[in-house]
């Protein structure tokens, strides 16, 4: 073999080939100057904080999140809806009447053409009601039919289908996922056979599938089916196997069997099952067409960014801006050992983390959904946003649990925190594995896609242009050095003389900078490290994760710094943000220094370990250089919110609260903002009590009497205080259910 023939060979070791579904995933979706900078080691700051602004909600949106949504709002019981299975049939109706099912189509075609913004303002108030609500109206405004054909559609599907689902007519559902294909999409067993029809002689095709898993498959009119399709005749000129392809099928066709609902995790919302076994259809149900059969699967994932920016985070969002208000008022209304249990650190501590996290998810969803607005497919951004929003959502719901104790525990009409409780690990499952997003996808697929030389230099070693090749390998080459110096002079401080962030609140300045260095530092390791393994890093998956981690966790604390300055530098959300910012730069810089550990590392051995001290130094990761937020930034968070003043409306202005008295977030509201008016009179009452020597542990009603007896409240002052106690007792104590009653689910 020729010296040019072994070097092509060693390339392609580096560049090992890939499936071809896996190659139109790598090359579908855009990427953004925002997590661009941050992968390579440079932020741009004017892209993080200015770019990509789509400009506010219009009127019309507004005015729907205001008026329609609301009214859902209050038409919903969730606890009621999960005893009976189902929504409401006056609910159904009026998402159908009110086009909640069409938010996604455009005006022309009869939907509201809303923004992505706006439609996740909407799933967001609506979860933080009805977890089943929500879902109900977010699968079609996701990936499915109705985007599928906004994108992809003829002229006579888009005629045929788009009116009807935008007006609820049609209620569809996408059915992907299999026994045997899960997140491994690629692998669906799901046939479809080109033939022609014996009887009449027209060409179509026989479909075979057995899908599970299928969000409103049992109420649904319209099936997006996706299939491998085989071409045995080559009848349409795309060989005998054009691969993954998606078609849309009325379920009243002959052969399409809507089977059995699922239980998740007993949430009422539509899921279940639909299988067919030779059921022909027409060429003309493929999406776009006979031309777009094997197209199915770029078509997919392009569509996926885009719904997984939308949908997830923005129940994730509604999870966290629920658990803050809720336990931030219980923590006020509770009372234990004599205190409100706010004042305990531990307390302090989880209301203050769930509190950050509600900032970065918020902060998180937005800066994507920008994206999206702004016209970008954010592949990286959607899977970050999708994996950290459900994992923080799971943050805020566990410590939400934690402060509730034995009130959050108990299932009946009066607990507010059940429904997040079992929705969280839907959110955390669907769209995409967890652990898979985190290990393979983020910067599996985030280093493909990012790193300036490494697809070039794939395709060059594809056409076997060795010359081509060769001059990417000198530019890839010539990266590392960069990489290394850019490091060293950023984590020496330097580049703050020549990029003092000006245009940056001050607040922010240094917190921009420090992100700056944890980038550089990141790019100094991730670069070599990749260049090295090339493809086969993905495998190694332990590392994958943790440069994922680093890269999720910088891409999340530059949002936070965009949510703040784009709502002007709010001094009172800055304690939050604060502790966003400090959370993320100390999560991304730990997974950091644990991917130079020994046992993380991908490259082993005396090579491997000469590497990786070299990159210890050249990127700065002794020490803990970026530490947690502080137990006073905790407790200064949890004074600020538990006063129910701007800061925490700020951080749950997307939630749904109740018009009118009664059910349980309402009577907590009265009960919190009860407690805090009667402030003064609590400390009149354990005066009186110090002076006749009462503990607290005696009758309330006795120890009221008790200080109007000494003349320290008057009657109207006791009768007041003596309400704010009931309310505090309907909030505090929980169902009951008769013996002969309970039914367990």
């Amino acid at each position: 073999m020729s010296i040019r023939g072994r070097y092509l060979k060693f390339l392609q070791s580096l560049m090992p080939p890939v499936s071809r579904t896996e190659q139109e995933a790598l090359d579908a979706g855009t990427t953004s100057a925002i997590e661009g900078s941050l992968y390579n080691g440079s932020p741009d700051w004017k892209a993080i904080v200015g770019g990509y602004d789509p400009g506010e909600l219009t009127a019309e949106e507004k005015a729907f999140i205001e008026n329609e949504t609301e009214e859902l709002c209050e038409m919903l019981d969730d606890y009621k809806i999960e005893q009976d299975g189902d929504l409401p049939e006056e609910v159904w109706n009026y998402i159908k009447d009110k086009k909640f099912l069409g938010m996604l189509i455009s005006k022309e075609y009869g939907g509201l053409g809303f923004s992505a913004r706006a439609r996740s303002a909407v799933v967001t108030k609506l979860s933080t009601r009805s977890p089943t609500a929500a879902v109900t109206v977010m699968v079609p405004n996701s990936l499915g039919p109705g985007e599928l054909l906004s994108h992809y559609g003829t002229q006579a599907q888009k005629d045929r289908y788009l009116h009807s689902l935008a007006t609820g007519k049609d209620v569809p559902c996408f059915a992907l996922t299999e026994p045997n294909a899960g997140s491994d999409a690629g692998n669906i067993q799901a046939k479809g056979i080109v033939k022609k029809d014996p009887k009449t002689g027209e060409i179509g095709i026989s479909l075979t599938w057995n899908k599970r898993y299928i969000t409103l498959a049992p109420v649904a009119t319209v099936l997006g089916l996706a299939y491998h399709l085989e071409d045995p005749e080559n009848l349409l000129g795309k060989g005998e196997k054009p691969g993954i392809t998606v078609s849309l099928i009325p379920t009243n066709t002959s052969g399409v069997d809507i089977g059995n609902r699922h239980r998740p995790m007993d949430m009422a919302f539509m899921n279940g099952t639909t299988r067919g076994k030779d059921v022909f259809v027409s060429l003309d149900s493929i999406v776009g067409g006979a031309d777009n059969a094997g197209k199915g699967w770029r078509m997919l994932v392009e569509c996926l960014s885009e719904g997984r920016a939308n949908s997830l985070p923005s129940m994730g969002s509604a999870t966290g801006q629920l658990q803050t208000y809720t336990t931030t008022a219980y923590s006020t209304v509770r009372q234990q050992f004599g205190t409100q249990i706010k004042n305990f650190e531990g307390v302090s501590e989880k209301i203050a983390d769930l509190a950050g996290k509600t900032y970065a998810i918020r902060a998180l969803k937005d800066t994507t959904l920008d994206l999206v607005d702004s016209g970008e497919k954010p592949a990286i951004p959607s899977a970050i946003a999708k994996y950290h929003a459900t994992e923080m959502g799971r943050d805020t719901v566990l410590h939400g649990m934690d402060v509730h104790a034995g009130k959050g525990i108990i299932s009946g009409p009066n607990n507010y925190t059940q429904s997040s409780y079992k929705a969280i690990p839907i959110a955390i499952t669907v769209e995409g594995a967890n652990i898979l997003t985190r290990n393979m996808l983020i910067f599996g697929q985030g280093s493909y896609r990012l790193h300036p030389y490494f697809q070039p230099m794939q395709q060059a070693v594809a056409e076997e242009k060795t010359m081509k090749a060769t001059m990417i390998g000198l530019k890839l080459v010539g990266s590392q050095f960069v990489s290394a110096g850019r490091s060293l002079f950023v984590n020496l401080g330097l580049k703050r003389l020549i990029s003092p962030k000006s245009h940056l609140s001050p607040e922010m300045r240094a917190y921009a900078h420090r992100i700056d260095q944890v980038s550089a530092s990141f790019n100094a390791v991730a670069n070599p490290t990749s260049s090295i393994l090339g493809a086969k890093l993905k495998f190694k998956e332990r590392a994958s994760s943790k440069f994922g981690d680093v890269l999720s966790h910088l891409y999340i604390a530059s949002s936070v710094i965009r949510q703040y300055e784009k709502r002007g530098a709010n001094q009172d959300e800055l304690a939050v943000a604060r502790y966003a910012i400090e959370d993320n730069l100390n999560k991304a810089h730990e997974a950091l220094v644990d991917v130079l550990q020994k046992d993380t590392y991908p490259i082993g051995g005396v090579f491997g370990t000469l590497i990786r001290w070299k990159l210890k130094i050249v990127s700065g990761t002794f020490g803990h250089r970026h530490k947690k937020p502080s137990g006073k930034l905790q407790d200064e968070i949890t004074k600020t919110l538990s006063q129910n003043g701007d800061s925490l409306k700020l951080l749950t202005e997307e939630m749904y609260f109740p018009k009118t008295a009664g059910g349980p977030i309402a009577d907590l509201k009265t009960a919190f903002e009860g407690t805090l008016a009667a402030q003064d009179l609590e400390k009149k009452l354990l005066k009186a009590d110090r002076q006749s020597g009462l503990k607290q542990n005696e009758q309330f009603a006795d120890r009221v009497a008790n200080a109007v007896t000494l003349g320290m409240l008057n009657q109207d002052e006791a009768k007041n205080l003596i309400e704010v106690y009931e309310a505090r007792m309907r909030v505090i104590n929980v169902d009951e259910v008769k013996k002969e009653d309970y039914r367990p689910s």
